[in-house]
């Protein structure tokens, strides 16, 4: 795990317009081992997404107790937007890992996923405000999940799981996502703050 003084060294980094210094990811064996983990999940669990979800959220957070496999210096991160970065992705489009990197007080639109999604917190403090689709078409605010280091959450397609995510102003977020699709086609919808739908 990376100590507190590591991550401070690289907040510090993103602070001063230095992301790129600062963070990034080591592809290892570690991530071989993650979606050897998750395929044979998604094989036991088949038409149970529930248990699926449980199990991937379990092993997430295990994994996740050491994340000094997600550090790299190199690569180049905009300071003003989020990273995304696909670690894997099953040849069959099953389900697909990826990092991202948050700089502090980013958000993201308001959308809706078309599969599964379990997502861990490496560093840093997320936000998931959810959202409810009312008949007439309009959003209104729901309950909010504040997701710290260490933490972790879960969602499925077609269950509510209309949401903004949001890394807190005072420091850079760090997290790991695994999706029940091809990282490519997480994205369902994109909704304005009206409901209105947009494109995705």
């Amino acid at each position: 795990m990376a100590s507190i003084v590591e991550l401070e060294e690289r907040q510090a980094l993103i602070a001063a317009g230095h992301p790129d210094r600062a963070m990034g990811f080591r592809k290892s064996d570690i991530v071989s081992d993650i979606a050897r983990t998750v395929a044979e999940i998604v094989r036991s669990c088949a038409g149970d997404e529930v248990r699926l979800c449980a199990i991937v959220e379990r092993e997430l957070a295990h994994t996740l107790k050491d994340s000094s496999w997600i550090w790299r210096e190199g690569g180049e991160t905009a300071s003003t937007s989020y990273r995304r970065d696909l670690l894997y992705e099953a040849a069959d489009g099953s389900f697909s890992v990826g990092r991202f990197l948050w700089p502090a007080g980013q958000t993201t639109s308001i959308h809706d996923h078309r599969a599964w999604c379990v997502m861990g917190c490496v560093c840093g403090t997320l936000e998931s405000q959810s959202y409810l689709r009312l008949t007439d078409g309009t959003l209104t605010a729901g309950s909010v999940d504040v997701i710290a280091g260490g933490d972790h959450l879960s969602s499925r397609a077609g269950t509510g799981d209309i949401h903004r995510m949001l890394a807190r102003k005072a420091s850079c977020a760090v997290s790991i996502h695994v999706y029940g699709c091809k990282f490519s086609d997480v994205i369902a919808n994109r909704y304005a703050e009206t409901g209105e739908i947009l494109s995705v």
